[in-house]
């Protein structure tokens, strides 16, 4: 039965563990140094992929800092505690909340070996206890507690102590890691999709923007310009597109809507919500239409026509005559007939009508 003392200790523990956002191992090892005279620890995650203690980032006390490099280098290799850790996944012995030398081996045999010798000696500490961070059968970490006390025995009480405290820091650090991992995600999903080159909407079951890309933003502003709508922010071109699709869509029940030069595909699905109901919400999906002057581009290609040829050929499809064009393009009339006459002889035609029919066919 632990004392009021440390009752409290605990209760203050849990209040500020629970409020960490940042830095979880450091300001856990600070607060048990603080609140419960642990002084020499090391704290490390569990790495998944590799299915053994993360040596990449370990955080430690700063009393222990200085023997880190030593330990990773060479030691934890030899560190009796990895070593059982490693090979003992299956049983029960890492399902405990605390474990110590004696759960391992003798204390003669631990004081022969080379990891208590040449490592926790030199460091002038002479014991060593663990604390396994186990949610359910999700290994999360492990905690390492060096001490200077002559190999005593873990009383009853500080076991019970440390199985408290085991049970916090394995509490907070699941949700701590689960918040992390579901941020992460989400950064992950965000960066993706603002590079790719459709416009990409998420609207909630209001047809409220949630998210938009950077190409969705853009596809916005110009629609937007070219309705003359005056909005000073890209939030307000989103909302006036927003406004106008979501007139269109109930209008008409349609799932794909063509606003000027543009294709809004819309797609509902179903989600859960903070209160436990089932909301709609919306992916659009944005594709600029294909301009014909870029699909004659594309067609062209292959004749090597120069970008002045390109101008003129997509302005004799519109029904432009030689002064027109002239005009448009500040050219002479004499500069547009001898364009032409270098577009026929690239494109093995003879006349205006032979060029349009190869144009359209």
């Amino acid at each position: 039965m632990l004392n009021k003392n440390d009752l409290n200790k605990l209760l203050d523990f849990t209040l500020e563990i629970q409020n960490i956002d940042y830095d979880f191992r450091q300001k856990t090892l600070n607060m048990i140094s603080e609140l419960f005279n642990y002084d020499n620890m090391n704290f490390f995650f569990y790495d998944l992929d590799r299915k053994d203690i993360n040596l990449c980032n370990p955080t430690s006390t700063k009393t222990v800092e200085k023997a880190m490099n030593s330990y990773i280098k060479h030691y934890f290799y030899k560190d009796i505690f990895h070593k059982a850790y490693s090979s003992s996944l299956n049983n029960n012995l890492y399902h405990n909340k605390v474990i110590t030398v004696k759960d391992l081996m003798s204390s003669y045999n631990f004081t022969q070996s080379e990891y208590y010798n040449d490592f926790l000696r030199y460091y002038d500490w002479d014991n060593q206890i663990v604390l396994p961070l186990n949610y359910n059968d999700r290994q999360l970490g492990v905690i390492a507690i060096l001490k200077q006390d002559g190999q005593k025995d873990v009383t009853t009480y500080e076991y019970c102590l440390l199985s408290k405290i085991n049970e916090i820091i394995t509490q907070s650090l699941n949700m701590y890691l689960k918040e992390f991992e579901s941020n992460q995600e989400a950064n992950i999903f965000k960066s993706s999709y603002s590079v790719i080159p459709t416009g990409l909407m998420i609207l909630n079951y209001q047809f409220s923007h949630i998210y938009t890309n950077d190409t969705a933003k853009e596809y916005c502003k110009i629609i937007s310009e070219n309705r003359n709508y005056f909005s000073p922010t890209k939030n307000e071109y989103i909302n006036k597109i927003v406004d106008l699709l979501t007139s269109e869509y109930h209008k008409n029940n349609n799932n794909e809507i063509n606003i000027d030069s543009y294709t809004f595909k819309i797609y509902p699905f179903i989600v859960s919500s903070t209160y436990h109901t089932i909301e709609t919400m919306y992916t659009i999906y944005i594709t600029e239409d294909e301009q014909p002057e870029k699909t004659n581009e594309k067609k062209l290609i292959n004749y090597k026509l120069t970008k002045r040829e390109l101008e003129i050929i997509n302005l004799l499809l519109k029904g432009l005559t030689n002064t027109e064009i002239a005009d448009q393009l500040f050219l002479s009339s004499h500069t547009i007939r001898t364009h032409i006459q270098n577009i026929y002889a690239k494109m093995d035609v003879n006349n205006r009508t032979a060029l349009l029919y190869k144009l359209n066919s």
